[in-house]
Parts: C-alpha cells; sequence; structure tokens
C-alpha cells in the first residue's frame, strides 16, 4: 500500500514574490524550501492562526523572516513575507 501525499499545493502571491526576490539568494531558498517541502505537508500545526485585521490567515516564522498565509481547499496562498516589524503594517 503506498502513502498518498497530503501536501498542499503552494501559490505565491506577487507582493510575497517581490519581498522575496530581495533577499539574498541563501535566504530565498531557506524560504521558499521551508514553505514548499516543510510547511506544505502541515501547515496548521506549523504555524500560529493570526487575529485581528489578519484573522483568516496563519503566520510561519523562518528566523526573524515570517510569512503571511491562508488555506484555501488544498492550497497554502503565500499572501505576504517580511522581517516581524514590518510584515503587519497595513
Amino acid at each position: 500500500m503506498q502513502g498518498k501525499n497530503l501536501a498542499y499545493d503552494v501559490i505565491w502571491s506577487e507582493p510575497a514574490l517581490d519581498v522575496l526576490s530581495t533577499f539574498d539568494l541563501k535566504t530565498k531558498t531557506k524560504i521558499m524550501d521551508k514553505v514548499e517541502f516543510y510547511l506544505s505537508n502541515n501547515p496548521i500545526q506549523l504555524s500560529k492562526p493570526l487575529k485581528g485585521l489578519f484573522a483568516g490567515l496563519y503566520s510561519y516564522r523562518v528566523g526573524k523572516i515570517r510569512i503571511i498565509f491562508a488555506i484555501k481547499n488544498n492550497t497554502l496562498v503565500v499572501a505576504r513575507i517580511g522581517m516581524r516589524k514590518d510584515v503587519y503594517e497595513t
């Protein structure tokens, strides 16, 4: 019996990709790997649900960087990426 791949599909928003492109290659690779190969397999347990203006979204930490995302059906939608002090600004 083969195991099912339960990983969520990942979609990167344009604003998230814009910020991602500003990081050095090592940081960019680390963020993408953490999201694509780690977070996408278990997003609810690995992240923190947000409140207030960001209710319905989740936060995942990679070092000092926060990844803000939504879960829609079997898709993880990365909405924002940034340093903690900046990522929650509206």
